[in-house]
């Protein structure tokens, strides 16, 4: 039996998202730290959004991932 998994997303430190709804709407940020189940710290000096708490039903995850982050 094959323990393979369908999903190629994950919640994950380093991972981009795009801002689905709220003031920073359609922009992309990464996820710095992961609080709970439910929000996870977002952080994007380039587009303008500021490290804040953000809940995930309000995040679309991206295939884009940066490494090397602690």
């Amino acid at each position: 039996m094959s323990t393979e998994s369908n999903f190629k997303r994950f919640v994950e430190i380093g991972r981009i998202v795009l801002l689905k709804s709220g003031p920073f709407s359609g922009k992309i940020a990464g996820i710095a730290e992961i609080i709970d189940h439910n929000r996870a710290i977002i952080d994007s000096p380039t587009t303008g959004v500021p490290r804040q708490s953000y809940p995930y039903k309000h995040l679309t995850l991206t295939p884009l991932k940066l490494s090397g982050l602690p």
